[in-house]
């Protein structure tokens, strides 16, 4: 199956991306800082969300809230 256009990062996979501790990322989570969503208890981030942020982009939460659908049911999908 193809990949999507958008990766969903674990915390572990973004930890490594972001070169960061595991700690910290989920404090930055909890804050907002970074944006991510919770799943089933779990944090998932999208790594295009990632990439905006480092480069500084704002983008409004209705945008994000949008493609965060999008992309959690190609998720689901590709899931089953």
């Amino acid at each position: 199956m193809g990949r999507s256009k958008d990766e969903v990062l674990t915390i572990r996979e973004l930890s490594i991306f972001l070169k960061i501790s595991k700690g910290t990322l989920y404090r930055y989570l909890r804050s907002g800082l970074i944006p991510g969503k919770k799943i089933g208890g779990r944090w998932r981030v999208l790594k295009s969300e990632i990439v905006s942020f480092l480069k500084g982009e704002k983008r409004s939460s209705a945008q994000r809230g949008e493609e965060n659908q999008n992309q959690l049911q190609f998720w689901v999908k590709k899931s089953k």
